[in-house]
């Protein structure tokens, strides 16, 4: 009975994550169209579901994201790391404008 519900065919956790609306009493919008065996489900959210919420990986930045936007936020993130275009100083992008040759 385990191997036959482990073969169950389910939908994304997250199917209902960018719902726009209600039609006919069905969600309807952006949400994750992911369907497959219910044991790939954790598989699914774990590395590839975009409407995961996952932590931004600045160190001192709290924010999380759905993954689908993870890589425009940290592109954007006051908390990332940069460099000084002259020395080899780094330092957050919202201390750059303290920093000074």
């Amino acid at each position: 009975a385990r191997n036959l519900i482990s073969k169950l065919v389910v939908r994304c956790s997250n199917a209902a994550a960018g719902v726009v609306g209600v039609v006919d009493g069905y969600a309807r919008g952006n949400g994750c169209k992911w369907s497959g065996a219910l044991s790939e489900r954790d598989e699914h959210l774990k590395n590839d579901c975009a409407f995961v919420e996952v932590q931004c990986g600045s160190a001192g930045c709290y924010s999380k994201v759905q993954r689908a936007q993870l890589a425009d936020h940290e592109a954007a993130c006051e908390h990332r790391e940069v460099g000084c275009e002259k020395c080899p100083a780094r330092f957050t992008a919202r201390e750059s404008d303290q920093h000074q040759l």
